[in-house]
């Protein structure tokens, strides 16, 4: 089963990660991604995050917090499943496919996975 899953991303000033978690999202084995990037009125600004058209981009004129962006994010979601991802975090490559096999198995409404720290060398 291939599924639709729209990705949230809530973006403040953080320009050295958003590109890598946008790779991951749309790097995920066996689910179709699109990619809504939600930026809280950054004083630092969005870098390029290339012309692929599974990736949009919103901007809050004035910061508004997590919680919003998360809901300006998921206001613009028009897929099946929507997933959460921090703009300074990654993807493992089968997460989606792991949540929604779990999701499907189970009919459950909701699923999440662990967290693994890393420490990015700063």
């Amino acid at each position: 089963m291939t599924a639709d899953i729209d990705v949230v991303i809530s973006y403040c000033n953080y320009p050295a990660y958003v590109a890598d978690a946008v790779r991951s999202a749309l790097d995920q084995d066996g689910v179709n991604t699109r990619v809504i990037v939600v930026d809280d009125a950054s004083d630092d600004p969005l870098p390029a995050l290339g012309d692929d058209p599974r990736i949009e981009v919103i901007r809050h004129p004035s910061r508004r917090g997590p919680g919003a962006s998360h809901n300006t994010g998921l206001s613009a979601c028009t897929a099946d499943y929507v997933s959460f991802l921090d703009a300074d975090d990654l993807y493992p490559s089968d997460r989606s496919q792991l949540l929604l096999d779990l999701m499907v198995r189970t009919s459950a409404d909701l699923t999440y996975g662990a967290q693994q720290f890393f420490n990015d060398g700063d």
